[in-house]
Formats: structure tokens, sequence, C-alpha cells
């Protein structure tokens, strides 16, 4: 259902993707796979920020990090997280941002603490660094987002790949 409801959006079938996305979503709630879900979620969420459907959005992705982490699945959480930042920054909510990387760095630092420098599996563990150096931009604290943003790199994945390399440089 998923599948199907990114082509149906992906041919501009707005009403047929949404119908999809809550047909899958409730599939997955009724067989209780938190993971799938959370996925969907995550999605979801996607489809409604590109649809500037802001609060729509943030939603989706709250549930895809409430899913994600029950399910256990850490890295593909902080992609929700990161998800959300992204939402914050763009409508202007910049404390529930801060308050979102923090929250996401704290439980980063946490989990890699033991763990050598490029272990992720994922960018999203450097992506909230990312996220919290943008939003200390905006806040006029440079100083304070060239800490943050090195602070990061040791979390990004050992193979840097240049999707995430590109952003990371120019921040």
């Amino acid at each position: 259902r998923t599948d199907l409801a990114s082509i149906y959006f992906q041919e501009n079938k707005i009403d047929a993707a949404k119908k999809e996305f809550d047909i899958a979503i409730r599939n997955y709630k009724a067989v209780g796979q938190k993971a799938p879900l959370g996925r969907n979620y995550l999605q979801l969420g996607n489809f409604y920020f590109r649809e500037k459907e802001y609060k729509s959005s943030e939603a989706a992705y709250l549930e895809a990090a409430k899913y994600l982490h029950e399910a256990g699945n850490f890295e593909e959480g902080l992609v929700a997280q990161n998800e959300l930042c992204k939402v914050y920054e763009t409508i202007g909510e910049f404390e529930k941002g801060i308050n979102t990387s923090k929250k996401s760095i704290t439980l980063i630092e946490d989990y890699f603490k033991n763990k050598p420098a490029g272990s992720a599996n994922r960018r999203s563990a450097g992506q909230s660094f990312f996220w919290m150096s943008r939003l200390y931009k905006v806040a006029g604290d440079y100083e304070g987002a060239l800490q943050v943003i090195r602070r990061g790199r040791q979390f990004y994945p050992a193979a840097f790949d240049s999707g995430a390399r590109a952003p990371w440089m120019a921040e």
C-alpha cells in the first residue's frame, strides 16, 4: 500500500495517495508491526512536507519517531527526529527545533559513547548536529554553530557519502 501511495503521489493523485497511506498504517497497527509502521509514518511525513502541510508532517514524524523507538530502531528513529528539525526550521519553530536537536544529540552521544568514530550505519546521527548547527546560525550564534558541526563529524558513517559531505562542509 505504501508503494502504491508513493506512485499516486508521483502522479499527483494526492487524495488517492493519502487513502493508501491510511490503509497501510491501519494494517500495520492491526498486526502490531512497529518498525514498518514507523517507516510508513516517516514516508507520510515526507509526503506532507512536500505538500507544504507542515503541521501534518510534524504529527507524522512524531509518530514515526515513537514507533521506531518502540521497535528499537535507533538510527531510523533519528531520521524522524532530523525530519522534525527540518519542519521546525521551515515553519520558524526554532525553539522546538533546538529542543529536538538537543534531545537527539544527547541520545546519540550516549548510544555511541563506547563505539569508535564512524561506526554509525546511517548519516542520521551526524545530521542531528547539522540541524542544530543550522538553528544556531539562524539565531546568530556562529561560533556555537561551528562547534556543534565539528562535534558531529565523528557521528557520520566512516563511508562519509557525498550526500552528507557537501551539506556538512557547507555548514
